[in-house]
């Protein structure tokens, strides 16, 4: 697993989030964020604050039984960097859905992030999600 110019304890932060984001606990997760941090997800419009991020968060996780990772590559710094994962889901279904995710972070100095962008083809996995809110 290659991590470029990552330091030991950002390599140790990137599993950190990912085990926040697969825990499907609202709190550890936006505990990684600035309060001003944005969160864009494809090409809809960016989520902003860890208030809203944290509700967006809660209706994310109802979407699904339960989530494990797998991160395959990261990139860049420990302040800024570009990560790939499989993501495996468990849906409420019983289905079971490997999506690829590429994912831009970029922190603060304190080791926040301010900002968040990910791509990735989660439709089959939030569908019941979205259904529900048409």
């Amino acid at each position: 697993m290659p991590f470029a110019d990552l330091s030991d304890d950002g390599r140790q932060w990137h599993r950190d989030f990912a085990d926040a984001i697969a825990s499907r606990d609202a709190a550890r997760y936006v505990s990684f964020m600035h309060d001003d941090c944005a969160v864009q997800i494809n090409n809809n419009m960016p989520v902003y604050s860890k208030f809203a991020i944290e509700r967006a968060f809660v209706a994310y996780v109802k979407s699904f039984r339960s989530l494990s990772y797998e991160i395959l590559n990261i990139a860049g710094t420990d302040r800024s960097s570009a990560v790939e994962a499989l993501f495996t889901y468990n849906c409420n279904d019983g289905a079971v859905e490997v999506v690829q995710h590429a994912y831009f972070c970029e922190r603060d100095e304190a080791g926040l992030l301010t900002s968040v962008r990910l791509y990735g083809d989660n439709t089959r996995v939030l569908k019941p999600f979205m259904a529900a809110n048409d």
